[in-house]
């Protein structure tokens, strides 16, 4: 169930894969090849969280009433 709590934590999850990505992306320019593997492993690893927290289905409590017909 999807509470209105875990969307600031997908919020901080999305900026922390952009920044990783962005630092990913400056380590791979300069020759810190194994660093950017991890900034991009770690960049990933947030974009899946963060996607798995957004996509989870809302449980709803859905109630019908039948009102007579007149």
């Amino acid at each position: 169930m999807l509470l209105a709590s875990m969307l600031p934590i997908a919020g901080i999850a999305l900026a922390a894969a952009i920044y990783a990505a962005a630092q990913a992306i400056r380590d791979f320019r300069r020759p810190n090849h194994l660093w950017s593997a991890v900034g991009g492993g770690v960049s990933l690893a947030l974009l899946w969280a963060a996607g798995t927290i957004l996509l989870t289905p809302v449980e709803t409590h859905a109630v019908t009433i039948d009102l007579p017909r007149l």
